[in-house]
């Protein structure tokens, strides 16, 4: 891999930096785009990061955001998602598709499933009860995973099929003049509690107690399944002795950490 030394009167472009190339899954799942708004933030620097939708766990500033959307959608919207399916196949009696899905429906015989959405064999994508919110706040994964199907399905006219147990219009509501307070309230909301750019949240779960653990990052636990779920919060905000969260990572070494990504 080629060195890039950076120049202070330079400006760096990261493109299309929502897509998982960017991972780098031995620093878990720290990303080159993550690593570079940490940088702009904390040492300076001038990226700048071209994207269909912003990741809002990194992006803080404001944000404006400017789209006009006409997606080609076949809607089938009923009181379950059984009642979609039979709506659909009134209207398609004869019809078998290999789709790509962002939730298969198990044990129906008019779709089989494809991996991936890039598949060259696919004949339709089918969106299940699709959503760009979390506990009635917009969720930028969401929309980024969205925007990144319906973009792929138009630019190689792919079709697209809609099941949804409420009323529902994917355009209208992309094209919404509220977005931006959308945006704002999901940028308000994880700077108070994470996860963002400065306050990272990993999460494990314990089969017993934790005994003998440094507390001082730790929230919890709470009851899930049998186990005990634990969260630490790390604030780059506050001042903290580094050692203690050395410390407490080799006390944890154990265990499965997971970075929370979500509100």
């Amino acid at each position: 891999m080629k060195k890039i030394n950076l120049e202070e009167d330079t400006n760096y472009y990261f493109y299309d930096s929502n897509h998982p190339a960017w991972k780098m899954p031995k620093l878990n799942n720290l990303n080159m785009t993550e690593a570079a708004y940490l940088k702009q933030s904390i040492f300076g620097g001038s990226f700048r990061f071209i994207n269909e939708f912003p990741n809002l766990e990194f992006h803080n500033s404001t944000y404006s955001y400017h789209a006009e959307h006409d997606y080609e959608l076949e809607y089938f919207i009923d009181n379950s998602i059984k009642d979609c399916i039979n709506l659909y196949s009134h209207k398609h009696k004869n019809e078998h598709l290999n789709v790509y899905s962002n939730s298969p429906i198990e044990d129906i015989k008019y779709f089989s499933y494809a991996d991936k959405v890039t598949d060259s064999n696919l004949d339709a994508i089918l969106l299940v009860n699709p959503t760009i919110v979390t506990n009635n706040i917009l969720n930028s994964y969401k929309v980024i995973y969205l925007l990144s199907i319906l973009n792929h399905a138009k630019n190689n006219n792919i079709r697209t099929i809609v099941f949804s147990t409420n009323d529902l219009d994917i355009n209208k509501v992309l094209n919404s003049k509220s977005i931006d307070k959308w945006i704002k309230k999901e940028q308000d909301t994880r700077l108070k509690y994470g996860p963002s750019l400065l306050n990272k949240i990993f999460t494990f779960k314990s089969k017993e107690l934790l005994k003998d653990i440094n507390d001082k990052f730790l929230r919890g636990p709470i009851q899930v399944e049998g186990e005990y779920l634990y969260e630490i919060n790390i604030d780059f905000n506050k001042s903290y002795d580094y050692l203690e969260i050395m410390e407490m990572y080799q006390d944890l070494r154990n265990y499965d950490l997971n970075r929370a990504r979500f509100i």
